[in-house]
């Protein structure tokens, strides 16, 4: 004996619940969202910063030091980033002509790198070497020939991670926490 329903329609309460679900489960896809992506743009600047240290040591293979941060072209730019003087890439009015030191121009156009990966945050604010702490992402570069920093503000870094950076010593307090250095 089967009981049919004369009403196949769904009731109002069984439509509730249904949406309640959806939302419940939207809400988990949202929260889940927030802490992965960080996580892996995390990932993707660590990778990247790998690829640019590569270039960097086979630059300094090949001509016995490494390529020297003349952040505008040997002039300071004001701010914390000028005391050391600091290169960082990624502004779009930033031509070799105008930069021809800087490392983008030096490890790219001499073939050491394809091409200057750019930070998967990075937004051209007008600031794009400004402090990581206003809102702008960018890879940052320093070096005297005989050593050198490469780095970036990480989202998430426990001060007891090996390439964990303090760089209240360069005076820019807010700019990087992640470095690979030499």
């Amino acid at each position: 004996m089967s009981i049919h329903r004369k009403d196949q329609s769904f009731t109002l309460i069984e439509l509730l619940i249904v949406i309640a679900i959806i939302g419940i489960l939207a809400a988990l896809i949202i929260i889940s969202l927030n802490t992965v992506l960080p996580k892996a743009r995390d990932a993707t600047r660590k990778a990247e910063l790998s690829e640019v240290q590569k270039a960097i040591t086979t630059y300094y293979v090949n001509n016995g030091a490494y390529p020297i941060s003349y952040s505008n072209g040997g002039t300071s730019q004001g701010g914390c980033l000028s005391t050391p003087l600091w290169d960082c890439w990624g502004q779009p009015n930033w031509t070799c002509t105008s930069y021809p030191h800087s490392l983008e121009c030096v490890l790219a156009n001499a073939g050491y790198i394809a091409s200057m990966p750019q930070d998967p945050a990075f937004n051209d604010d007008g600031g794009a070497c400004a402090l990581g702490d206003t809102g702008t992402y960018a890879y940052y570069y320093w070096s005297n020939g005989t050593n050198y920093v490469l780095a970036t503000h990480l989202n998430s870094i426990s001060a007891s991670d090996p390439n964990y950076y303090h760089s209240i010593s360069t005076g820019c307090s807010g700019f990087a926490n992640y470095a690979l250095q030499q």
